[in-house]
């Protein structure tokens, strides 16, 4: 049998260590510290409200905590995106660290959608 893949709140606490980890790479300049600081803000808040829709006191606040979650992994691609596009740093982890954020975007949209109850299938 294949191991399971991790689920959406592993994922991204393993994101958020990942992210931590990267922070020290970025320049210690003005606009390198101004995006470090939203980058480790928006990406370790995606696994705490992930953590806090697991604890969700109804279905409505499972969607609004889930969809906190997914705003976070948005505003987290934004800033991965400025920081290559500025050249601020420039290897392949942070091409790996868009992608993975683009993969959990996708996984908590879906997971809002279906919740919903808007899902095709």
């Amino acid at each position: 049998m294949a191991d399971k893949p991790p689920d959406i709140r592993e994922r991204t606490f393993q994101f958020s260590m990942e992210i931590i980890k990267y922070i020290e790479k970025i320049p210690h300049t003005r606009a390198g510290n101004a995006i470090a600081n939203q980058l480790i803000r928006s990406a370790t808040s995606i696994g705490a409200n992930a953590q806090e829709a697991l604890a969700a006191s109804s279905k409505a606040d499972f969607i609004y905590k889930t969809n906190i979650a997914l705003r976070e992994a948005r505003e987290t691609q934004y800033w991965i995106r400025l920081l290559k596009e500025s050249n601020l740093v420039s290897d392949k982890e942070i091409e790996t660290l868009f992608q993975e954020s683009d993969e959990i975007t996708r996984i908590l949209g879906a997971i809002v959608s279906t919740a919903r109850g808007k899902r095709k299938t």
